[in-house]
């Protein structure tokens, strides 16, 4: 299967304006994971899928590719919601959506935001299985982007 950009709806939708300014590289990079996953890696082919900060490939077994997807998976979500908080955090106070802003508040108990948890799975990743992201470095105009 050849990689196709998918038109996807952004009215209406909770944080609309944020997410018309986010999303559209964030599914992108979702969309070329599912495809190399569904489409080669759990048939055992090789299709490299580029994070800006390694390329990965599938793995020696079926399952290593299904746990090395789902470890990417996750980290494309903790970036997304990481760029929206920044994103949100950048507007004006009156602009800002409430809830991505209370994402930053440190819970009484246990002294960490919402944030702070997404980023320390984020290093965790990076340092135990060399899984990151930097969307900046990725060329999105090969991607349709």
């Amino acid at each position: 299967m050849v990689f196709k950009k998918i038109t996807r709806n952004f009215d209406g939708v909770e944080f609309e304006s944020l997410r018309k300014v986010v999303d559209e590289k964030f599914n992108v990079l979702h969309d070329e994971l599912s495809v190399c996953y569904y489409d080669f890696w759990r048939h055992e082919k090789s299709k490299v899928f580029d994070s800006g900060y390694a390329k990965y490939d599938v793995q020696s077994t079926v399952e290593e590719s299904k746990v090395l997807f789902d470890k990417l998976h996750g980290a494309v979500g903790d970036e997304y919601s990481l760029k929206l908080i920044a994103k949100n955090a950048s507007l004006a106070e009156k602009d800002r959506f409430v809830s991505l802003s209370d994402k930053t508040v440190k819970d009484e108990v246990t002294s960490k935001s919402e944030k702070d948890l997404i980023v320390e799975r984020l290093a965790k990743l990076k340092t135990d299985d060399n899984i990151s992201f930097d969307v900046d470095k990725i060329s999105f105009d090969e991607k349709g982007v």
